[in-house]
């Protein structure tokens, strides 16, 4: 069976997660290394990425990822709740 993820920070991934999308922890985008093979196993067919988060992943991944063609890699817009005086960024 084919796995969608989801990678951000918490609010981002829980919400995703409410529609099906499998949450992948990893509060640090320098950290992202540490999760690399989860996310490029053969049964994961896309992934989500929030941007602001995905802006702080180091290069050598995002170019890695450039050069894929499976998974399916997708970076959404960020948003943030009112109370942490944000809005949706896209």
């Amino acid at each position: 069976m084919e796995r969608a993820l989801v990678v951000g920070r918490d609010l981002f991934v829980d919400l995703w997660s409410l529609l099906g999308f499998e949450p992948i922890e990893c509060p640090h985008p320098k950290a992202f290394g540490s999760i690399w093979n989860t996310l490029i196993e053969e049964d994961v067919s896309l992934v989500l990425l929030e941007e602001r988060w995905f802006s702080q992943v180091p290069e050598i991944f995002k170019r890695r990822i450039e050069k894929m063609t499976r998974p399916s890699w997708v970076v959404l817009p960020s948003f943030s709740l009112p109370e942490e005086g944000g809005s949706f960024d896209g």
